[in-house]
């Protein structure tokens, strides 16, 4: 019987103390969707995406160009949140390829797969 409720107080101690320290408990990615890329009327490349982190929610929304057309690609560009879950920015012209980088509140990343930026209007 002694045992028995040893057991039980230990195991209510490791459940009342789960929940103490630690972090935040999030352990789950934001979730990155509808990225597209379009070419605007001057030529530059607008990104749009959907980041969504039902957990601790968004902290960072970042565009990583992956390849251009001359010179090596730069640093990670931010995404404007434009509320409701949707992101967007511009690019450099140069770009081709790029991807999604999401980083929610508790430091869990996501990305999306690279995707190609359409070319440039050939009557520009």
């Amino acid at each position: 019987m002694q045992r028995h409720l040893c057991w039980a107080a230990g195991l209510a101690a490791a459940l009342a103390l789960s929940g103490c320290g630690g972090g935040s408990g999030d352990h789950i990615a934001p979730v990155v969707a509808s990225v597209s890329a379009v070419r605007d009327s001057a030529n530059v490349p607008q990104v749009t995406a959907t980041v969504t982190d039902v957990d601790s929610g968004v902290s960072t929304v970042t565009a990583v160009v992956t390849q251009v057309t001359m010179g090596a690609p730069g640093a990670p560009i931010p995404l404007d949140d434009r509320g409701s879950g949707a992101y967007a920015g511009a690019l450099p012209t140069t770009a081709t390829r790029f991807y999604v980088q999401a980083v929610d509140r508790a430091g869990n990343s996501a990305r999306s797969a690279e995707m190609l930026i359409p070319p440039p209007d050939p009557g520009l």
